[in-house]
């Protein structure tokens, strides 16, 4: 098979495997054929300037025939940007996976420029932890700018492997896991930001780096991927510098930290009573899981806005994004009940920054500050 490079456009290595450095020593996992895999799927039609998720179940349909025939039992599929959406999409994802039994991780991206699309597979093992994937794993993988001859080559590859094949009753067709609320049971959901803020301090999570290993497998995937990572690192710390200058007019109680939502009781027990979280993934799966109603959800583009005056509840439409674009979304939760503010009017936007300064003056105005952001 020929692996196509297409060199006008920049793959973003860092997402395909969540910036893992792997050994693509071509090797697949020894039980891929005898134990449960999970598949996660990006598809992104990076031509567009909206970035659009692209058609990932249909990318997902015409693998998992091949990976039927072959026997690998791909038992659940889920949308790579739902599954990192934020820390808590995450951890409740592979926990599913471990309640499953999952053994292996298969990844697909897809993503298309100037007309010209590439396709990516990684096949290696879960390491039955929320972190997916430990640096150095052993990995299967192809590109090309064909799913099918990735998946015929793949095909090949396993014939001629010594895999033995003891999965005989796979799925007839994929089943989708979908991204599920963040609000979880006896907590309630609020439109506003909550009013307590005035006196109850505010945990803001800073943005963390990517790992880089301090040794790594040569090879030209794991090159472009410290590159990617390099990048995706100086992001952050953009990000994480944007975000005190824009707080830097936030009059109440806040301070700024490491967040792991396992540990929300040392928050407690250290004053904080509110987190400000964040997702991004499709406006579409945000409303889903922050619980809007369906005509809400159902409308093909969301309109993020900015509030004028709180008390005559008048907006300002700030930008327009289809339903199924990749956008930035807040909100803010109460750390003792688990209740979620949702922080109307919808500031989401596909430029992060557009998305922190809009949520920031609409704060600013329901909360009545002093100082407003700039």
């Amino acid at each position: 098979m020929t692996i196509l490079s297409v060199e006008a456009q920049k793959v973003d290595y860092a997402q395909i495997v969540d910036g893992k450095f792997l050994n693509y020593g071509g090797a697949f996992p020894e039980d891929l054929l005898s134990s449960r895999t999970a598949v996660l799927v990006r598809s992104t039609q990076v031509s567009s300037l909206d970035k659009s998720r692209g058609p990932w179940k249909e990318i997902s349909a015409i693998s998992h025939r091949t990976f039927k025939d072959l026997g690998i039992d791909a038992m659940a599929y889920y949308n790579a940007d739902d599954f990192f959406a934020t820390g808590q999409t995450r951890y409740d994802f592979a926990l599913q996976m471990v309640k499953r039994r999952v053994s292996n991780i298969l990844i697909i991206d897809q993503q298309e420029a100037q007309g010209r699309k590439v396709y990516n597979m990684v096949i290696t093992s879960f390491n039955g932890k929320r972190s997916l994937i430990d640096h150095g794993s052993e990995a299967w993988r192809l590109e090309s700018g064909d799913l099918k001859e990735i998946l015929k080559e793949l095909e090949d590859q396993i014939v001629h492997s010594t895999l033995v094949r003891e999965n005989n009753l796979v799925l007839d067709e994929p089943e989708y896991f979908e991204i599920e609320s963040v609000i979880k049971k006896k907590a309630k959901r609020y439109k506003t930001f909550p009013s307590d803020l005035t006196v109850d301090k505010l945990a803001i999570p800073i943005y963390e780096d990517m790992e880089v290993p301090e040794s790594f497998a040569s090879n030209s995937f794991n090159q472009q991927l410290q590159k990617d990572v390099n990048a995706y690192n100086s992001e952050i710390s953009r990000r994480n510098q944007l975000m005190k200058e824009y707080f830097a007019s936030y009059p109440f109680q806040y301070e700024f930290l490491e967040y792991d939502r396992r540990k929300e009781d040392h928050l407690l027990n250290n004053g904080f009573n509110y987190v400000l979280l964040t997702m991004e993934t499709s406006g579409e799966s945000i409303k889903k899981s922050l619980e809007y109603d369906d005509e809400n959800i159902k409308q093909e583009v969301y309109t993020s806005q900015r509030l004028l005056d709180f008390k005559k509840e008048t907006y300002e439409d700030v930008e327009n994004n289809p339903a199924t674009g990749k956008v930035v979304k807040f909100y803010i939760k109460h750390l003792l009940t688990g209740n979620v503010y949702v922080c109307n009017p919808w500031e989401a936007s596909s430029d992060w920054e557009k998305s922190i300064r809009t949520l920031m003056l609409n704060m600013s105005e329901a909360m009545s500050f002093d100082k407003r952001a700039k």
